[in-house]
């Protein structure tokens, strides 16, 4: 497995924190003390995850990867305008390491979640698991 350098080039702010708590809130129904610390962690995940080469690893593994990438598209879709465009700006070369990888789920289990606002994701309907 490579393991990718994360760059995580930008500061989330105050303003965005407000307004992705709330969304997590009702996501979770719970409070949750998101920060940046946690977004610069799922980054990181999900950069491990799209390099690891799936082959011998257990799907509740995967599973658990890809629940990162919920983490941080709640923060890309609830935070201010500048912040947004530097997630998906750095975002984008990521996620399509997995799109250039992936196929289609044969059974697509996803439930839609009220906060996100453009479900379902490529996430939800592929898969870069071998045998799924």
């Amino acid at each position: 497995m490579k393991v990718r350098s994360s760059g995580f080039p930008f500061k989330i702010t105050a303003e965005d924190l407000i307004v992705i708590n709330s969304s997590i809130e009702l996501w979770q129904k719970r409070k949750i003390n998101f920060d940046g610390a946690m977004l610069y962690n799922f980054i990181e995940a999900w950069e491990q995850f799209i390099d690891t080469e799936w082959d011998t690893w257990d799907i509740s593994e995967y599973n658990h990867y890809i629940v990162c990438r919920y983490w941080i598209q709640i923060a890309i879709e609830y935070s201010l305008p500048k912040t947004k465009e530097k997630l998906v700006k750095y975002l984008t070369p990521l996620d399509m390491i997995f799109t250039n990888k992936m196929k289609p789920k044969i059974n697509i289990k996803y439930n839609k979640i009220k906060v996100f606002k453009s479900q379902p994701y490529f996430w939800e309907l592929n898969t870069i698991y071998p045998e799924v």
